[in-house]
């Protein structure tokens, strides 16, 4: 039994799918839109790190600015402790 749709079914059938080609070009287009926004957005961070690292480069190169480059506390015991 071989079932065909109706005149009206094949036109509803149609206009839902130029509606779903319709939709999906618009998010295509969205798409595409954040995706350039995103790049944008990445070459400004990366701008933004480069620019703080030299900074820091700069000063660790500055005679008399101390930097401490592991974070630890480093003691160093010298000598006589005060006992005779």
């Amino acid at each position: 039994m071989n079932l065909l749709p109706t005149t009206e079914e094949f036109t509803a059938l149609q206009q839902a799918l130029q509606e779903a080609h319709s939709q999906r070009d618009s998010l295509a287009s969205e798409l595409q839109f954040v995706r350039v926004e995103r790049d944008l957005l990445k070459e400004r961070l990366n701008k933004f790190m480069r620019k703080i690292f030299a900074a820091k480069s700069e000063a660790s190169g500055q005679v008399g600015i101390p930097v401490d480059r592991d974070r630890s506390f480093r003691f160093v015991v010298t000598g006589d402790s005060g006992s005779s």
